[in-house]
């Protein structure tokens, strides 16, 4: 099975059922935080904090390897079909 796009990699990396991740090299997404809409922006400066994921792809690197699967880098415009990135799922 296949995710492709942001939103359904970010999905299949949450659910941690992934095999391989796949994304361009210079692909970013941004912004990634969940909580980020409820915080005010001019209360925090995010990229001083030292936990503070800046770009959503980040994230999901982040779970796929947390996950035990493997990452692997495509080169730029490779991937713009199935959305710049796509997630190798189990069945």
């Amino acid at each position: 099975m296949l995710a492709s796009g942001i939103d359904e990699s970010w999905t299949a990396a949450m659910h941690g059922n992934c095999k391989l991740l796949v994304a361009e090299k210079d692909y970013v997404f941004v912004p990634v935080s969940e909580f980020q809409e409820k915080i005010p922006t001019n209360t925090i400066n995010y990229l001083s904090q030292p936990f503070y994921i800046k770009y959503k792809v980040d994230a999901i690197d982040e779970k796929i390897l947390e996950s035990g699967a493997a990452i692997d880098i495509a080169g730029n415009d490779l991937l713009r079909s199935p959305g710049h990135i796509a997630v190798v799922k189990y069945s």
